[in-house]
């Protein structure tokens, strides 16, 4: 059995270090997205779903697209275009979710009243 050389434990212990470390910013990660959860900031779902589709997950991305709409994000055309999502433009959960928000868009608009607008002419309200 051969002993370990000052310099094997060197790399080891850098080895675990920076094990020690990643693991640290993945529980931090892991907190800012609790937080981000907990303050309910649409955009900032997108955000995390984007990350998570570029690193090619399937399910999570979606996850956090589900928790952007449900805190109120609409805004389905820049995602629909967004090219951080294009691992999941196909899935059906991603067309359906667009079309959710697609329907959301179409019903505010059609509750909004432009009427007391000087610019819009009465033939377009």
């Amino acid at each position: 059995m051969a002993i370990a050389t000052e310099t094997d434990r060197a790399r080891l212990a850098r080895l675990e270090r920076a094990v020690l470390e990643q693991a640290r910013s993945l529980v931090t990660l892991e907190r800012a997205v609790v937080e981000l959860q907990r303050a309910q900031v649409p955009q900032m779902f997108v955000q995390i779903a984007a990350v998570y589709a570029l690193e090619g997950q399937a399910a999570t991305p979606l996850d956090e697209l589900d928790h952007a709409y449900a805190a109120g994000a609409r805004d389905g055309r820049t995602v629909a275009i967004d090219p951080f999502f294009r691992s999941v433009h196909s899935k059906p959960r991603f067309t359906h979710l667009l079309s959710r928000i697609t329907s959301d868009v179409a019903a505010m608009r059609a509750r909004a009243d432009f009427s007391g607008l000087p610019w819009i002419e009465r033939s377009q309200c």
